[in-house]
């Protein structure tokens, strides 16, 4: 936040130091996430589960 108000003081550079602080900050946040592995973080962790019980009005 400091640094975004700090932009206001760069008169007439305000729409260009917005630009360069947005793309910063996405190349910093994209280099820390590309380490993870995703598929592992978004994968639910199987419980195993017996069958599920029968619905009623149902012959078996």
């Amino acid at each position: 936040m400091v640094l975004f108000s700090y932009r206001f003081f760069f008169e007439g550079l305000t729409g260009l130091t917005i630009t360069i602080g947005a793309i910063v900050t996405l190349s910093l946040l994209m280099m820390t996430t590309a380490k993870g592995n995703w598929a592992d973080k978004f994968t639910s962790k199987s419980v195993p589960r017996g069958f599920p019980p029968p619905v009623p009005g149902t012959a078996v």
